[in-house]
């Protein structure tokens, strides 16, 4: 018999969102370095006459500032974005072992089949959405597994969407451009009975 997979690899876009937050990163630092050098001379201190209130205006202070609290941000967006995926890995992998997730903060997580209680294909009925795109939903059992295998905050993250708030897994139609998602819903639930 032969195996069925359904894989979506994902990994080149991600890895292009990476690229682009490691550029604008680097083009902050070297604003950054360049403000703090010519701070100076690149502004002019200014009172205010209601508040007498003295401050330094121009351009260097304000690419200082901006850089300042963008550039930490920036980095932690990195390497929030290196831990929530194994690259090593396709996105979504579902076979006949499970749904192997590897996307959207969940790292590398098998779902098997015994842990899966109910799938279904989902279109937004209410009229004012105007996404009218199929959604394969897929309900566990036992969330908290999503939450067991994750890092630190992600598992955080998991057990708030997953355990807490008892969300399903959410696979966009358009995720799965290549598959059928209704062929897909029935061969999970194949698996199920």
């Amino acid at each position: 018999m032969v195996e069925k997979k359904y894989v979506i690899d994902d990994r080149g876009s991600f890895k292009g969102g990476l690229i682009t937050l490691s550029i604008v990163t680097i083009i902050g630092i070297a604003l950054f370095i360049w403000s703090s050098i010519n701070y100076e001379e690149y502004s002019e201190l200014t009172q205010s006459l209601k508040t007498g209130r003295v401050d330094r205006k121009g351009i260097a202070p304000t690419i200082y500032g901006w850089t300042m609290f963008g550039v930490p941000l920036f980095i932690i967006g990195i390497l929030f974005m290196l831990l929530s995926k194994n690259f090593k890995i396709e996105g979504l992998i579902i076979d006949d072992n499970g749904v192997l997730l590897n996307r959207e903060g969940i790292r590398n997580t098998l779902i098997p089949f015994n842990n899966i209680k109910e799938t279904e294909v989902y279109i937004n009925s209410d009229p004012e959405v105007e996404n009218k795109t199929p959604e394969l939903l897929i309900k566990m059992k036992d969330p908290g597994l999503i939450a067991k295998n994750q890092f630190f905050p992600f598992s955080i993250l998991a057990k708030k969407k997953y355990v807490d708030k008892e969300e399903p897994i959410r696979i966009s139609a358009i995720d799965l451009k290549e598959y059928d998602i209704n062929e897909i819903n029935r061969f999970i639930q194949e698996k199920l009975n």
